[in-house]
């Protein structure tokens, strides 16, 4: 159950993954996709590292076993560098609002794919029900027409939501002993890096001078950084022992709605009745999927 100290690490982790959207939007304006999450994940790299060193004892900090290399490995690849990558690229086409309702699917489609790759995760009925209810969301929220799909831009979204699942189901099945703070450092180093060798192959343009001295873009990096990832990230886990996995999740249904008002207060974005209706579904798809943690 929730405690009222709770709510603090709660309300944080909403508050700054939902302002991080139109923080996106904005610097998308100016910066390439890839370069933009690449510098996000870096910063928040190094903000991350060092304090793992500082909290966790010895050299323990330090990837050590091989379920410790794979477990960077998969979030290096999934969580953090295709994730990133594509939620970045996909938000040129999409408002903050739609972006946050299509991966707050991330819970209910990691669900799916568990059951499948987890023997020991099978889904009842009624929980198969839950991951239906939660697809039919979104695609109410990402209007699968040819002319809502402009650019594609809900399918790299959709893609984003799906790098997240796979991670999470993957890394389920890593015993690795990595503390989780350290284990997300490195882990947002190889995403970094992975975006950084996207960019440079692709040819992308990287105007690491402009992002240096230009206040604005330098604020925006840093708030992702730091405030919307490393920041949120110890907040996530100090939530995640507190609460457990479930009730840590409900942030995800918290984060659109967030994302939605910052959207229409700063950008002027329209909050739909598609938004709000798919958004209502993919909630209550996790509902069913956890109706007996929930309740």
């Amino acid at each position: 159950m929730f405690r009222r100290r709770d709510l603090v690490p709660f309300a944080y982790i909403a508050l700054v993954w939902g302002g991080s959207y139109p923080a996106i939007e904005f610097g998308l304006t100016v910066l390439d996709p890839l370069y933009f999450a690449a510098t996000r994940l870096f910063v928040a790299a190094v903000a991350t590292l060092p304090v793992a060193a500082w909290l966790v004892d010895g050299r323990a900090w330090l990837p050590q076993s091989r379920a410790d290399w794979a477990h960077v490995a998969v979030g290096g690849v999934f969580l953090t560098g295709l994730a990133n990558g594509f939620l970045f690229v996909g938000q040129q086409f999409a408002t903050g609002g739609v972006g946050a309702v299509v991966i707050s699917l991330n819970p209910v489609l990691a669900a799916g794919l568990a059951s499948v790759w987890l023997p020991e995760e099978r889904l009842s009925a009624v929980e198969a029900a839950g991951v239906l209810l939660g697809l039919v969301g979104v695609v109410v929220v990402a209007d699968p027409s040819l002319a809502a799909f402009r650019g594609g831009g809900q399918y790299f979204l959709l893609l984003a939501a799906a790098s997240f699942a796979v991670g999470s189901v993957l890394t389920e099945r890593l015993d690795a002993d990595l503390p989780s703070i350290a284990g997300t450092g490195w882990a947002l180093l190889l995403g970094a890096t992975v975006l950084v060798v996207a960019t440079v192959a692709l040819g992308r343009p990287a105007p690491v001078a402009r992002t240096l001295t230009d206040p604005t873009l330098l604020g925006i990096v840093l708030y992702l950084g730091i405030v919307a990832t490393a920041g949120a990230y110890v907040a996530y886990f100090a939530l995640l022992a507190a609460v457990g996995p479930v009730r840590t999740n409900l942030v995800s249904y918290v984060v659109p709605v967030v994302a939605a008002l910052l959207g229409a207060h700063l950008l002027g974005e329209p909050v739909t009745p598609a938004m709000v209706g798919g958004f209502a579904l993919v909630a209550g798809g996790f509902a069913l999927l956890n109706r007996q943690t929930l309740w």
